[in-house]
């Protein structure tokens, strides 16, 4: 396998400082330079397969501006709630190009008229026969069988076993279903890349099985897991042209020897996907000295809740000042009272109360994962946009704004290079009765850099 991809955590400050300086904190900024390079990427690692297709998990990132420029770089929209089925609709996708795919789901999601639909569980056939009729296509998620290459995979719950998936397979035979897709997801931060041929492997030899005994028509296999992602200098992010040169090994060993080399090979990747596309923005609070310096900020466990909850470590670094010079440790605290620091532990340069923060490398399960804790209100979300230029431009032409229950107009981004905020309750225009709280400008920012808009949601806001 060639060397993965080195990367610099410092180098994720992709918008001018003064700008971000504009912007009120705490917020989340995204770039869209960064996606549509990670997407292309992507494609042009599979481009050995024919009609490949990557699905984007909604729930790494549910914002609908990062939504559209994916949909534009053509992924399809994989959700697993009904709320982001509704959520994909609003931000342009066809039913087409959703898949949904949940888990334990309740009958009222049973019934979303989804196009594509997966069934994690075999048991969820015959209460899926109660609320809809079976399409005439279904998507079935495989557990595969412990390997060395899966880390903990004996605690990996997505799909069924080989067995209860055949068995399945088999019965959607007899009710007439002729067309299935497959899929697997190792959801754990996978630290091997290599684990992906092995997944690949599994999903292979079962579609090769399908075919074999049942004369099933196998339509997709979509390969689901998290990739490795660089949050230290000392780590590398995966190489996606190697995890696919391994893909395609096990492809053509397996798929083509069994006539099904037509069949598309699909990816479901969020964190590699996004990961690095994202920053959180906060501000220095207050300043604590003692046998351990505390730096308060106004963000809070409540928008980034990843270091406390797994353990994840994300680079800080402070806007503007790069000093390695008389760095000091400071434990990074918010106004919550809790015994454990939320942001751990960083070496920083000397700061004071209003010195602005980076929180890099959270553009997936970031802002998604946020809560309420303390009520706290959610922060906003920016996108930082690359220049609109000629003939793309008018392929995306500017149309007047919609207007939300009460007359108010829902301010949409300028085509230009800037920020444009887009909270998921923008999608709440299009979905009745649930009007848009609060909209308002950002007046401040917008005063310095006239060429951009700029959206958040009101303090008064409930909801995402």
């Amino acid at each position: 396998m060639s060397a993965p991809e080195r990367r610099d955590p410092q180098d994720a400050v992709f918008a001018p400082e003064e700008l971000l300086r504009a912007l009120p904190t705490p917020c989340y900024v995204y770039d869209e330079a960064q996606l549509r390079t990670r997407a292309a990427r992507l494609r042009s690692a599979f481009s050995w397969s024919a009609g490949f297709r990557a699905w984007f998990p909604v729930r790494a990132l549910p914002n609908p501006t990062v939504l559209r420029i994916l949909r534009e770089e053509g992924q399809g929209a994989l959700c697993v709630t009904a709320g982001e089925y509704r959520l994909a609709l609003a931000s342009g996708f066809s039913p087409e190009a959703i898949r949904f795919a949940p888990e334990f789901p309740t009958d009222a999601e049973l019934a979303v008229p989804a196009a594509d639909l997966v069934l994690d569980d075999g048991g969820l056939l015959l209460r899926l026969e109660r609320e809809r009729p079976l399409p005439a296509r279904l998507g079935l998620r495989l557990r595969p069988e412990p390997d060395r290459s899966f880390h903990k995979a004996e605690a990996t719950r997505f799909g069924m076993r080989t067995g209860e998936l055949l068995d399945t397979a088999q019965e959607l035979r007899l009710k007439g279903v002729r067309e299935v897709g497959l899929s697997a997801m190792l959801g754990l931060g996978l630290r091997d890349p290599e684990a992906f041929s092995a997944l690949a492997r599994a999903l292979f030899t079962c579609a090769a099985a399908l075919h074999d005994s049942f004369g099933l028509q196998v339509s997709y296999c979509c390969l689901g897991g998290g990739l490795p992602v660089a949050h230290r200098r000392t780590e590398r992010d995966a190489d996606i042209a190697a995890v696919s040169r391994g893909v395609q090994a096990e492809f053509s060993r397996i798929m083509e020897p069994s006539g099904l080399g037509g069949v598309p090979v699909e990816t479901g990747l969020g964190r590699w996907l996004t990961a690095h596309a994202g920053i959180l923005l906060t501000t220095v609070t207050g300043v604590k000295r003692g046998a351990q310096d505390w730096l308060g900020v106004d963000a809070s466990r409540a928008d980034l809740l990843r270091p406390e909850l797994y353990g994840t470590y994300h680079h800080i670094s402070v806007l503007g000042d790069d000093r390695v010079e008389g760095r000091r440790r400071y434990a990074v605290g918010d106004r919550i009272p809790e015994p454990r620091e939320p942001f751990g532990q960083r070496l920083l340069p000397e700061c004071r109360r209003g010195a602005r923060l980076v929180i890099h490398d959270v553009g997936a399960y970031g802002a998604s994962m946020g809560y309420s804790y303390g009520l706290t209100p959610h922060c906003a979300e920016y996108t930082h946009l690359r220049p609109r230029l000629g003939p793309f431009a008018q392929r995306h032409p500017r149309s007047a704004p919609p207007r939300a229950a009460g007359g108010r107009a829902v301010l949409h981004a300028r085509r230009k290079p800037g920020l444009y905020s887009a909270s998921r309750n923008a999608v709440r225009a299009s979905r009745k009765p649930t009007p848009i709280r609060r909209v308002t400008t950002v007046s401040t920012a917008a005063a310095m850099l006239p060429n951009f808009r700029l959206r958040r949601r009101g303090a008064g806001c409930s909801g995402r």
